[in-house]
Formats: C-alpha cells, structure tokens, sequence
C-alpha cells in the first residue's frame, strides 16, 4: 500500500519538498537523476519565485507581504 503523505511529498509540484523527501525519507544519493532535477527546480518554482518578488531594493522581505 502507497503511503498517501510520501506520494504528496514527492509530487512535482513543489520542487523543495520533492527534493527533501527523495533524500531524507527514500535516502537518494544527492548525484541520483531525481534529486538533481528536483534541486535545479527550486529556483524556478512558485514559492521561490514568490518570496524573490517580495523583496525590496536591499534584499529585505516586504513586512506587508
């Protein structure tokens, strides 16, 4: 039987938590084809990309955001 929590963590949807799971919880080596392309997805990904967007000039987070 699948484990419903380790099938949504390893969704592709979001690249950081992928990435952890294949590591810590399957214990991939960090050169394995899946950790490598889930790693060089998080920059791209919607929450990063989010959180980038919410900085100001200096780098500091908007307090408001």
């Amino acid at each position: 039987m699948k484990d419903p929590t380790l099938s949504w963590m390893l969704e592709p949807k979001d690249p950081s938590v992928r990435h952890e799971a294949l590591i810590d919880l399957l214990h991939l080596p960090k050169n394995a084809k899946d950790v490598v392309a889930s790693r060089d997805k998080i920059p791209s990904s919607r929450l990063v990309k989010r959180i980038i967007g919410s900085q100001n000039q200096p780098g500091f987070l908007d307090p408001k955001e």
